[in-house]
């Protein structure tokens, strides 16, 4: 399951559609093709409706790929750290009056704070190529898989089983509640 030589090369052309590209593809093909499939209006509007979600999905996902965090703000805050942790130390002293829990206390409001620092820079960019990064590759070769899965499924032998010793083909069944 891949894409043509033509289809290849029209992505590669112009890496910023390429998500906008598939999905005209996808929305002319079905647009064809419902003239010689005989599926309900609201199955067809079904359809629209979630591969309108999905490319509102994947706007969403780019507008937080293009969008950096504020240069001055980040600054901002990592003074703002290195300063409240010069100063909580003298601060956790005077208000606990204990040389046992102050600095078990400063320990942990100094740790807790840097910790979540790290993991908002970490979330800062989520799609890449880092350790901590969404795989969107994995998850596209996955969904990539399932697609084939169930294209070269033989579903119409799946669903004339016979099923404790009575055996009832499905597509049988659903036209006699029609």
């Amino acid at each position: 399951m891949g894409l043509s030589f033509l289809g290849g090369g029209l992505l590669n052309s112009s890496l910023v559609c390429c998500g906008t590209k598939v999905m005209y593809w996808i929305v002319w093909d079905l647009a064809d093709s419902m003239s010689r499939l005989d599926i309900a209006a609201p199955i067809q509007s079904r359809m629209y409706q979630e591969l309108s979600n999905g490319m509102l999905g994947f706007c969403n996902c780019l507008k937080v790929a293009d969008v950096p965090f504020p240069m001055p703000y980040a600054q901002l805050l990592g003074w703002l750290l290195i300063g409240f942790s010069c100063f909580i130390p003298v601060y956790v002293v005077i208000f606990t009056g204990s040389p046992v829990v102050g600095p078990i206390l400063c320990f942990i409001l100094f740790t807790s704070l840097w910790c979540l620092n790290d993991v908002a820079m970490e979330l800062e960019n989520p799609f890449g190529q880092d350790a901590n990064d969404i795989p969107l590759l994995d998850f596209h070769l996955r969904f990539t898989d399932v697609l084939a899965d169930i294209c070269h499924a033989n579903h119409h032998a799946m669903l004339c089983q016979p099923f404790m010793g009575v055996e009832i083909c499905a597509a049988e069944a659903c036209r006699s509640w029609v």
